[in-house]
């Protein structure tokens, strides 16, 4: 009978002992599928960050343009204004329409509203120090 009792705690140790690893692996994939859930969650933050940031500098380059020239158009003749304006996309163009100052990047594009349309616009590439001068009643634009 004593050994009897012996293979039956033995039975119930090897039992035991392959519960634990059978428990072991549904933790380990669980886990593992929470963190791979976790990635691609990321992965598609990451993306709209990246997108809103093209977005955002966008509008951000648009309206520095355009408040340079409001504000040189509302002083006195001859006045001078400076500003550096860089980017590093590059598929980004400015352009002027009418009273529009428009930035077109590979996926967006931003407007900002002039108070004039008497611009001359004499820059085809906006990287570096730009100057915006007003003579004779228009807001002239290009490389300092």
């Amino acid at each position: 009978m004593g050994k009897f009792c012996v293979k039956i705690k033995e039975f119930y140790f090897f039992s035991k002992k392959g519960q634990i690893s059978m428990e072991f692996m549904v933790t380990t994939l669980l886990i593992l599928g929470v963190f791979v859930f976790g990635l691609s969650i990321f992965q598609q933050r990451s993306d709209l960050n990246i997108s809103s940031s093209a977005k955002w500098f966008s509008h951000e380059t648009a309206s520095r343009i355009a408040r340079n020239i409001n504000n040189v158009y509302l002083l006195d003749d001859n006045s001078l204004l400076t500003d550096s304006i860089y980017w590093a996309d590059k598929g980004m163009s400015i352009s002027l329409s009418g009273r529009n100052v428009t930035v077109v990047t590979s996926d967006f594009s931003a407007d900002a509203a002039l108070v004039t349309n008497r611009v001359v616009w004499n820059v085809s590439d906006f990287n570096g120090l730009i100057y915006f001068r007003k003579i004779n009643g228009s807001v002239v634009v290009g490389y300092s």
